[in-house]
């Protein structure tokens, strides 16, 4: 009896199995007079129960088809190889290294249309979320953003994240409206 004839009966009759010792597996039973021939209900011919089987490979890695990654793709699996090699390095990462890894990012971003929002100057609530205030005594500095926190992002126009900034805040007691 071939796999084949076995694995077709196991399925039609199921498998009793026979006691075994302790730490041996069961034995599979099928009684010596089982018939050699597939039932009747099953539209198989009994000849090709004992065919030999056909095993199909699949195709060598170099035979298929293998998908071309994006431009981002490739960017950011470079970037990442860097990162992994760096970690192995036994002198820390300095603050160069991660200027560096930042610009790449931006690089890559800038692939996807997204542009970062670093802005200075005067305080835009559409485009600055404040997360700290700073005191001052310039009058002229009042709603000025005095540092950048986190950048926000922009992609095609649409604002994706706000940039987070600490605003400078003039505590004016000269009353011109402005503190």
């Amino acid at each position: 009896m071939n796999r084949f004839s076995f694995a077709l009966r196991v399925l039609i009759q199921g498998v009793p199995t026979a006691a075994a010792p302790v730490g041996e597996p069961a034995a599979p039973v099928i009684p010596p007079s089982a018939p050699a021939s597939a039932p009747a209900d099953l539209d198989i011919d009994p000849a090709a129960l004992d065919e030999p089987t056909t095993v199909v490979e699949p195709a060598p890695l170099a035979e298929r088809a293998v998908p071309t990654p994006s431009e981002t793709v490739q960017q950011l699996i470079s970037l990442r190889d860097k990162v992994l090699l760096a970690a192995d390095q036994p002198m820390p990462v300095g603050p160069a290294a991660m200027a560096s890894v930042a610009r790449q990012l931006g690089q890559i971003l800038a692939l996807e249309r997204v542009v970062a929002v670093e802005d200075e100057g005067g305080f835009d609530a559409t485009r600055q979320r404040v997360v700290d205030i700073l005191e001052t005594e310039d009058p002229a500095q009042d709603y000025r953003v005095a540092s950048s926190v986190r950048p926000g992002y922009l992609q095609d126009g649409e604002l994706l994240r706000h940039q987070e900034v600490v605003v400078f805040r003039c505590d004016d007691e000269s009353g011109d409206g402005h503190g």
